[in-house]
């Protein structure tokens, strides 16, 4: 072995070592400083009681298979139940999905692209901001690029090609109860797999192995496929809406761009979109040069990688306009890692070099700004803070009205005291029933269920109370307060 080769057999794992430390620490940087919304609040109540319990609650009132809320559940009695050690969970997969992405570039391209690719995974801001929330979306992500890195392999490796095809089975069966979006992940390389059969015959001796996978994943699954059925009837309706009509493009840009599509930043955007079709065009422009490689593995590489990151989103993106509306930008984050080896494939591609240096300073520069916005933005509502302000002000005779779940959850989450408040719903306020009390009522509203089923919680209370007077209004991001007396 030469002294190159001994000096890289020390340089990789000391360079997959940086970009793990560094993907843990953007991960764990100001991981409370947020505080808890609905979706996570919703993982931590039904991680909080018992494994059967949560199971058998999951099909009527939840979307989302049983694994990741099984594993939370041992997570907490181990490590307790603070918002940091809750959100912590979802901290680990980053720097392991880091190390994965290399393995699954490494085997595809070369040691550069590999190494880029897992340090884009390492940096992207979209996966850090899910990083940080208690979700199963990074463990989805995860073992869903595992079960691909699997596949691949098996696929490519006769040695050890049982393993390959038992790690395959195992993560997408595992995956499969995570995240419903994972089966977009298993028709891409079932896609990738027959159209391999098709055009090089020598793979086909591998169909009987496939066949034996998948029927496999089908008995793993098999017992959560009737809760699955039950869970794809609930109404979907204000929360998902249809992606944009016939405009890819803006759908793409939506849904793959920024953590929070609410939120754009155009020049971001526009950063963005310079620097993919750049990195395409190269790929576009290696393929050109020599078509007979579509033939060898760099075809296939290419091929599989590119699958990885538009299967799924574009299967989503015709069930959402053809049958129901199911495309949720977060969900698409178990695509990410494919996007980071394209990415950095294209990157090393791109001639000559000082556009390459150009593209990079750019891609760099992008990052950094998005970084920025994930930690010093407030993107989730407040409910540390004006629950802490309520408390402090309800008076024992007030009476509280939510304007639904989207407060009410939250804010008794951090309250503590369900069922202590006098509570009314807000079809209750009646102006002639509670006036000669003076009766003082505080309107606890959420922004963001006020823009998902458009509500107007104060108009509709002004209905039932023409002649109320306001008395206080605080507001929080993402929260409004209102104290009203009615006269």
């Amino acid at each position: 072995m030469s002294l190159k080769d001994d000096l890289q057999q020390y340089q990789i794992p000391i360079a997959l070592f940086l970009i793990s430390a560094l993907a843990f620490a953007l991960r764990v940087y100001k991981l409370d400083a947020e505080s808890l919304w609905l979706d996570e609040i919703l993982s931590i109540k039904l991680a909080s009681i018992d494994i059967p319990s949560a199971i058998r609650t999951l099909p009527g009132n939840y979307v989302h298979p049983p694994i990741y809320f099984i594993i939370l559940h041992i997570w907490s009695r181990v490590v307790g139940e603070s918002e940091f050690s809750l959100r912590f969970l979802s901290v680990l997969f980053g720097p392991l999905t880091a190390v994965v992405t290399y393995k699954l570039a490494r085997t595809l391209f070369d040691l550069r692209t590999a190494l880029l690719s897992a340090l884009l995974l390492a940096l992207c801001p979209y996966h850090v901001y899910y990083s940080q929330e208690t979700r199963m979306y990074t463990l989805a992500t995860f073992l869903g690029l595992v079960g691909a890195y699997c596949f691949f392999q098996a696929l490519e490796r006769r040695d050890r090609a049982l393993r390959h095809w038992i790690g395959f089975v195992l993560c997408s069966g595992l995956g499969l109860y995570t995240h419903h979006y994972t089966l977009f992940l298993l028709l891409f390389e079932n896609l990738f797999f027959l159209s391999l059969i098709i055009i090089r015959r020598q793979y086909r001796y591998l169909f009987r192995a496939w066949l034996l996978a998948q029927l496999a994943i089908l008995c793993l699954y098999l017992p959560w496929l009737p809760v699955l059925l039950i869970q794809s009837t609930r109404d979907r309706s204000g929360w998902i809406e249809a992606p944009p009509l016939g405009d890819l493009p803006a759908a793409v840009i939506a849904y793959f761009v920024t953590p929070n599509p609410a939120r754009k930043l155009h020049l971001l955007t526009g950063s963005l979109g310079v620097i993919f079709p750049l990195t395409l065009g190269a790929i576009g422009a290696e393929i050109t040069e020599d078509r007979q490689r579509l033939s060898f593995p760099l075809g296939r590489s290419r091929l599989y990688v590119l699958a990885y990151l538009t299967v799924p989103f574009l299967v989503a993106y015709a069930a959402s306009l053809l049958i129901r509306p199911i495309l949720v930008a977060r969900y698409l984050i178990v695509c990410v890692p494919a996007a980071c080896i394209l990415l950095a494939y294209g990157l090393n591609l791109v001639k000559p070099k000082f556009l390459a240096l150009l593209l990079g300073l750019l891609l760099s520069w992008t990052i950094v700004i998005y970084l920025c916005s994930v930690y010093n933005t407030v993107n989730k509502e407040d409910w540390r803070s004006a629950t802490r302000y309520l408390s402090t002000r309800i008076q024992r005779d007030d009476l509280v009205c939510f304007n639904g779940g989207h407060a009410r959850v939250p804010f008794y989450h951090y309250y503590g005291k369900e069922g202590e408040l006098n509570e009314i719903n807000l079809s209750e306020i009646d102006e002639n029933r509670y006036s000669v009390f003076r009766q003082r009522i505080w309107l606890i509203i959420s922004l963001s269920a006020e823009d998902l089923y458009g509500q107007h919680t104060l108009e509709t209370f002004r209905q039932g109370a023409p002649h109320s007077k306001l008395l206080l209004e605080e507001e929080f991001p993402g929260i409004e307060v209102l104290l009203l007396t009615l006269n």
